[in-house]
């Protein structure tokens, strides 16, 4: 059913022009615009209004989501209707709304309101890393508000940020100067409708990430993770070690795909041989050795399209086995039993047999054997 974003406001001017900029953007929202508010109440006796962003504080039933367009940068603990500062551009008026209201969302697990961080790092080029961010963020997504993010220095697929106007050039800018806060954070992220997670899409050149130190980016993501508003960030990355290791002790877990050749196996030695000598190892069982199922020449984006591909299903059994504490996993399983569900309703539509996600995992053990702990090597 499509989600009503409905408008009111008596400057209607500013109402009208925001209509029109929002009908020209690609948005999960209907949009509705009414001059009243008995007219607001006499359409949400027929139907409900998923979004009501009005220039008036409005509690009306029928409106399930009531947003303020405030004259002043919201207070933090605002009480009443959620707020958004109307000065604003569209542009970001619109992505906050898809952020918060454009798909349903679970009840949030509790937590102390720091994401967690998946880094995805390996010494090893063309080991996998961005198809397994890829996938990984997709696989989260099922049950965590999920960031994915990029520190390479050339960063794709490029469809995924073609034609935005915020990066993590923006962000590292605004970092730098001491200026970067939730509401601008916030402002750079764009949800993703059609992969259920969320991007920032990565710096527009590659000198913008050497603008700051190791030490400045660690800081630069622990904001991040602790201001962000999101469940899991999923950190994809150059093999440059010098430049990541100081995020390493922030993150959940370090993913490591790697190669079985000779060369790739002396690069992940010296890799650990770097751990311990600079007691970066730490917790051993933060780092985990993936060996990936991939295909030559397989395309990263397609990868993460394609729910019952190899990596997807490679990726569902780590998050169980290695990444999800068990109240996530619960939330997981209710998840992939939906998307099950609604698989096989539509294969009965299509008069195909197919056998649901579940079954497929459980015949191929052999992928989830691959997963091996630092410490064991």
């Amino acid at each position: 059913m499509d989600r009503i974003l409905a408008l009111y406001g008596k400057d209607r001017l500013y109402m009208e022009r925001l209509f029109l900029y929002f009908s020209h953007c690609d948005s999960p929202f209907r949009l509705q615009q009414f001059q009243s508010v008995e007219a607001i109440e006499d359409f949400s006796e027929k139907r409900e209004i998923h979004v009501l962003l009005s220039t008036e504080r409005l509690l009306l039933s029928g409106v399930k989501h009531p947003v303020y367009l405030s004259e002043t940068p919201p207070e933090k603990d605002s009480s009443g209707p959620h707020e958004i500062y109307r000065y604003r551009s569209g542009s970001e008026i619109l992505r906050e709304l898809c952020r918060l209201y454009g798909e349903e969302r679970r009840a949030p697990i509790e937590k102390d309101g720091r994401a967690k961080l998946y880094t995805v790092f390996s010494p090893i080029g063309r080991s996998g890393k961005t198809s397994l961010s890829l996938s990984l963020a997709k696989t989260l997504s099922a049950s965590m508000h999920t960031l994915l993010l990029s520190f390479e220095e050339t960063a794709g697929p490029a469809s995924f940020y073609r034609g935005k106007e915020g990066s993590l050039t923006e962000a590292l800018y605004y970092f730098k100067e001491g200026k970067l806060n939730a509401l601008r954070l916030n402002s750079l992220c764009y949800p993703l409708e059609h992969a259920g997670f969320s991007v920032l899409p990565p710096v527009r050149n590659p000198e913008d990430l050497s603008a700051l130190s190791a030490s400045e980016l660690a800081d630069f993501t622990e904001l991040l993770l602790s201001s962000s508003g999101f469940d899991a960030v999923v950190l994809d990355t150059d093999p440059l070690v010098s430049r990541i290791a100081p995020i390493f002790p922030l993150s959940e877990r370090v993913l490591i795909p790697v190669r079985e050749d000779a060369c790739s196996r002396r690069k992940l030695s010296q890799f650990i041989h770097y751990l311990e000598y600079s007691s970066l190892l730490g917790r051993p069982e933060r780092f985990v050795k993936l060996l990936l199922p991939l295909t030559e020449g397989e395309d990263p984006a397609s990868i993460a399209a394609l729910p019952e591909s190899l990596l997807s299903d490679f990726t569902l059994s780590l998050a169980k086995r290695c990444l999800l504490s068990p109240e996530e996993e619960l939330l997981f399983q209710e998840a992939e039993e939906e998307e099950t569900e609604e698989y096989e309703a539509s294969e009965r539509e299509d008069e195909e047999i197919s056998l649901p996600l579940s079954e497929k995992l459980s015949e191929s053990p052999e992928e989830v054997s691959e997963i091996d702990l630092c410490r064991g090597l």
